[in-house]
């Protein structure tokens, strides 16, 4: 940020009450330091602050298409159905005249493994550069120091012709790390820095009105900061770039600070898609279903939402909790338990894994993984919440029976030990919605599982023959506690090429009497799959 010298009172109250604003803090839990941001407007302004919500200036969701008193009437959005319109508070040129800021979804203090990105999409009208001279904007992207508080603006000065510029009506943009008129000029061939390593910079002239993309890249090369600064066009084309070496050592770097139109002369600026690039988690498996009591591991893993760049590398910690459920309250933190040697930090590859042990209850626990929350200094009151994943499991019980259905055409009744159902159970086949396929099971176990299973589906050939019970889980289901029952064994699987043998599961839900709506799914390990469908005929009934 240009802190100026000398008598300019106006421009340094203006500059002081902004640093008051970005520094002042409540604490809350923020997005952690790998977490991406990205806001398109189609919804909301959130993570952007105005006037109404803390910052300067004001930022208006507008939709595709929508007319505006003078810059861009009528504009279609960058992406998707809406945009933002953003103007400055109220100013008298030369004074700063200033507009709104993001945090990109929180301060950071961290630099992250391989750097990152900030992208924001802005509208350049050249037909309203062409009757309005030397109009300007001066758009930031902030970086922290390793303490968590401001090091370095690095800054695209843009401004329309000069009065006196007989050249294509348009904007010069530069890149520097000054900000405001009074130390900056976006037609200037050496803006600061330009000592070594750093050099003179030719300014773009942008001619012919679109949607670009400002871009900052945030990077370490040879132990120290650079910056590479790139305008690119609605193709993703690159218009001009530039790369500026604050001479920062890496040691001394953190992570991002704010987005800023610190000068916004041009009432109703239109940007899009503002984005700060970031790892995002994922867990696996998404849902799970075990016996109660015993262990169940999730693994997490972290990717960029940098293209090219799929792997953060090792060393990324990750917080593990069950936030609900019959283990609530199990968590890796403190001592980063039951996630092995890796310590609960992501390997080579972006995964760690988390262990932990049911306490015996039955029911569903919620599982949430996310990066750890960054120190209160980084910390500020409207940032988002950290980055986190979440995934299911559901703890069952092996005692129990379940039924379902009744003869299967052209095969005799279950024997004495099932339960028979005048009704066969029908769903729609695997050959086609208006094909049916039909059912017959019984399967019941005190510590040893054993039942039968008939399955037909003659559109599509195959027929399937239980010819043992390896497993049953009676467990929580869409319909409440006890009402989903998962079943696996063998089979002969009968199809128009012959009959083998393989592992099958059956997974059912018992929602109600008399049965139309429970479901059914069956798979087979040799690629035969059909379901969940609901019953349009028979019954299943699940008892504890």
């Amino acid at each position: 940020m240009y802190r100026p010298r000398g008598p300019r009172t106006l421009l340094l109250a203006v500059v002081l009450a902004l640093s008051a604003l970005l520094t002042g803090f409540t604490p809350v839990l923020a997005d952690a330091p790998p977490g991406p941001f990205f806001n398109g407007f189609e919804s909301s302004t959130s993570g952007w602050f105005d006037a109404a919500n803390g910052g300067s200036g004001s930022i208006v969701r507008t939709s595709s298409g929508a007319p505006s008193t003078g810059y861009a009437s009528g504009l279609a959005s960058a992406t998707g159905a809406w945009h933002a319109r953003i103007s400055s508070t109220a100013c008298l040129v030369p004074a700063p005249c200033v507009g709104p800021n993001t945090r990109w979804g929180g301060y950071n203090q961290t630099f992250p493994i391989g750097g990152y990105r900030t992208y924001v999409s802005i509208y350049l009208d050249a037909g309203w550069a062409a009757t309005h001279a030397d109009a300007r904007f001066d758009y930031i992207s902030a970086i922290n120091n390793a303490a968590g508080t401001h090091l370095r603006d690095f800054t695209f000065n843009a401004g329309t012709n000069l009065a006196t510029d007989t050249s294509p009506a348009g904007f010069y943009v530069n890149a520097s790390t000054n900000t405001f008129r009074q130390s900056s000029f976006p037609q200037n061939t050496c803006p600061a820095p330009s000592t070594a390593p750093n050099t003179c910079r030719t300014p773009a002239h942008i001619t012919t009105s679109g949607w670009y993309t400002f871009r900052h890249t945030f990077r370490a090369e040879s132990g120290s900061l650079a910056v590479d600064m790139d305008i690119l066009d609605a193709s993703g084309g690159t218009v001009k770039s530039w790369t500026i070496y604050s001479g920062d050592a890496m040691a001394t770097v953190g992570g991002n600070r704010y987005g800023w139109f610190a000068n916004e002369e041009i009432p109703q600026l239109p940007i899009d898609d503002s984005e700060r690039t970031g790892l995002e988690l994922a867990l696996t498996p998404a849902s799970a279903l075990n016996p109660a009591g015993t262990r169940h591991t999730v693994t997490a893993t972290a990717t960029s939402t940098e293209p090219n760049r799929p792997a953060p590398g090792p060393g990324v910690p990750v917080e593990f909790t069950v936030i609900s459920g019959p283990n609530e309250g199990q968590s890796s933190e403190p001592g980063n338990t039951g996630c092995g040697s890796m310590d609960c930090t992501t390997d080579s590859a972006g995964n760690v894994s988390w262990t932990y042990l049911s306490n015996g209850a039955t029911g569903t626990d919620t599982i949430e993984a996310c990066f750890e929350a960054r120190p209160p200094i980084v910390q500020r009151t409207g940032d988002d919440p950290r980055t986190c994943a979440t995934a299911t499991k559901t703890w069952g019980s092996s005692t129990g029976k379940v039924t379902g259905g009744g003869q299967i055409q052209g095969d005799p009744l279950f024997g004495a030990g099932g339960a028979l159902l005048s009704l066969p159970a029908i769903v729609p086949s695997l050959a086609g919605s208006g094909a049916q396929a039909t059912f017959g099971f019984v399967v019941q176990s005190t510590g040893t599982p054993k039942g039968n299973l008939e399955y037909q589906d003659k559109p599509a050939g195959v027929r399937i023959k239980a010819t043992s019970i390896t497993s049953l889980l009676i467990a929580e289901g869409p319909c409440g506690d006890g009402t989903r029952a998962v079943f696996e064994g063998n089979a002969q699987v009968t199809r128009p090429t012959g009959t083998t043998t393989e592992d099958f599961t059956v997974t059912v839900d018992d929602c109600g009497e008399p049965g139309t709506t429970d479901t059914f799914e069956i798979s087979t390990t040799g690629g035969y799959s059909n379901g969940p469908e609901t019953l349009i005929g028979g019954n299943i009934q699940i008892h504890r």
